[in-house]
């Protein structure tokens, strides 16, 4: 898996900027804020700057796995899909600044115990 951005040119083409390993990205999970992508990717909170070629900024790996992540109020919203723990955390380019963590009860007795919450 690969990250990847691209430039929609005047002409309605697209021109690749940088392809990279940086941020593997496995469904979804990424964010763009200001000129840094923040995401959760594949067990890994993390960073990259958007104006360079995808430049690793910081990355967390020991205290979210992967799952969803939103945004609002400059603040990320993040939720591990196996745990069901959600976690606050600032998008920012400093590094992992959490803000709170709640783990949401129940989980799902439907789903199947190798799938996420």
């Amino acid at each position: 898996m690969r990250s990847k951005s691209v430039k929609i040119e005047p002409n309605n083409r697209a021109s690749k900027v940088y392809e990279n390993k940086v941020m593997k990205n496995h469904h979804g999970g990424v964010l763009l804020v200001a000129i840094i992508c923040m995401g959760i990717p594949m067990a890994a909170a993390g960073c990259v700057r958007t104006s360079r070629p995808g430049d690793e900024v910081w990355s967390e790996r020991s205290k979210l796995g992967k799952g969803a992540i939103s945004c609002a109020d400059g603040m990320l919203y993040c939720l591990d899909e196996r745990s069901g723990m959600v976690v606050l955390i600032e998008a920012s380019s400093k590094g992992w600044q959490e803000h709170g963590r709640f783990k949401l009860e129940p989980q799902t007795k439907i789903r199947s115990s190798s799938g996420g919450i």
